[in-house]
């Protein structure tokens, strides 16, 4: 591989990495103050895990809902999973999460491979394209989204949240208890 090539898929996979962080960002902080997103977690089962990873060697998120929070969790474990989103390149991963795709137009090009429940996929996707209706500006949103939604919150208080709960280590990855990374019948 090619020194250019190798530069160019490692800042994919950097820029990856802090999109998914913000993304877990945004989604924990909409959950507190997005009537929406808090209706849509409440109705997902306690120690829910969900995993988006950016290609098979590239960058992850795993989370689980804990009460009416969520927790970012450390590991990525194949059997870590309720649900588990694995983009089949870092390419097309960049694609979705830097907003040029949407997830619906990635599903329909066949850029990633989905295990798990559908239903409680779904349910991700409604809030993942609620949190990019906050962290992308509009002229991104109306290309990826079929349907721009309302925001209950202005962009800026959003990202103010999201700036502050880095800061106060809101985010901070956590190890799970071995029996939650067991995979879990529907």
């Amino acid at each position: 591989m090619s020194l250019k090539k190798r530069l160019s898929l490692t800042l994919k996979k950097n820029i990856c990495a802090i999109v998914l962080y913000f993304l877990f960002g945004a989604l924990k902080q909409l959950a507190a103050c997005d009537t929406r997103i808090a209706k849509e977690i409440s109705s997902w089962p306690e120690g829910m895990v969900y995993c988006l990873k950016a290609s098979k060697n590239g960058p992850f998120l795993c989370f689980e809902k804990s009460g009416d929070s969520l927790n970012r969790l450390k590991e990525y474990t194949p059997d870590c999973r309720n649900v588990r989103i694995t983009f089949k390149s870092i390419d097309s991963a960049f694609l979705v999460l830097t907003g040029q795709l949407g997830l619906s137009g990635s599903y329909s090009a066949h850029g990633f491979i989905l295990e798990g429940d559908v239903q409680k996929t779904m349910s991700l996707c409604r809030c993942a394209d609620l949190a990019e209706g906050y962290l992308f500006p509009r002229v991104m949103t109306r290309r990826i989204l079929k349907e721009v939604p309302e925001k209950e919150h202005c962009t800026l208080n959003i990202y103010g949240r999201i700036l502050l709960g880095m800061f106060t280590l809101q985010y901070r990855q956590i190890c799970a208890a071995p029996q939650q990374y067991l995979s879990r019948k529907a």
